[in-house]
Formats: C-alpha cells, sequence, structure tokens
C-alpha cells in the first residue's frame, strides 16, 4: 500500500477476474461548468433500493479550490448526480472520444447528498502512475 495526501492505493494479491483498467490519468485539471461522470457503490444513507449496487451519473462542477502547493478539490453543487454515505473513495471521470481520465477520487458528500466533493488526481498523476507502473513489474 501507498498513499500521498489522501489518496491510496492498494495492491490486491491477486487480480480481480473481469475487470480491465480502462481510464487515463488527466493532462489537465477539471474546469467550472464541466460535465464528469461519479460512480458509486456502497450504503446509501436512507438504505433506497440502489443501495449496495453501482450507480453513476452526471454533474457538472461548479467549485475548486488550489492549495498553495497546487493540491486541489473540487464539487458538484448543482441539481444532478450526487454521491452518497458509503461511495467514499469512488473514481469520477472525464469522459470524450479519446477515452476515460480518472480526475477525481470521492472524499465525501454534504448537506444531505447535495454537494459532492472530490480529491483532484491532476496533480498527483505522476505519483500514481509510478505506482502502478512498480504493482505491474512486482
Amino acid at each position: 500500500m501507498s498513499f500521498e495526501g489522501d489518496l491510496a492505493l492498494v495492491r490486491l494479491a491477486q487480480p480481480v477476474k473481469g475487470v480491465k483498467i480502462d481510464f487515463r490519468m488527466p493532462k489537465t485539471e477539471v474546469a467550472i461548468d464541466e460535465s464528469l461522470v461519479m460512480v458509486g457503490y456502497g450504503n446509501t444513507r436512507h438504505g433506497s433500493e440502489s443501495s449496495g449496487r453501482r450507480r453513476f451519473g452526471r454533474n457538472v462542477v461548479t467549485d475548486i479550490q488550489l492549495s498553495a502547493g497546487g493540491n486541489g478539490a473540487f464539487a458538484f453543487r448543482s441539481v444532478g448526480a450526487h454521491t452518497h454515505e458509503g461511495d467514499s473513495g469512488g473514481p469520477c471521470f472525464r469522459e470524450g472520444r479519446g477515452g476515460r481520465w480518472l480526475v477525481g477520487i470521492n472524499m465525501g458528500n454534504a448537506n444531505a447528498g447535495t454537494i459532492s466533493l472530490f480529491t483532484s488526481t491532476f496533480h498527483y498523476r505522476a505519483w500514481i502512475e509510478e505506482r502502478m507502473r512498480q504493482a505491474d513489474t512486482d
């Protein structure tokens, strides 16, 4: 296991059968009003029928916060899909003709599921890519 900031990469003892890594790391930071896809899986706060099932949806970025060191976070506050309790650690993707880019990792939700917060992967991409290369060669 390796960690940086509030991100962690965990190497499994065995590959998960039937799972293909289908994403790239972003070359640019997310932008205000950019439409992204978030994925969640886990128990929802109210135990709805989607509890324990993979969920995904699209929303637009409304806030970007960058620290002095360049590490950042972004949020969705508008009407649309949001994350739920139990989705922490789930991915957020930019999708386009060229594929899918991992732009964020869920760090939680707030205000009864009307705000979804993500750690931006843009400034961590070199660290993530290096750890993934190491896992491939071990």
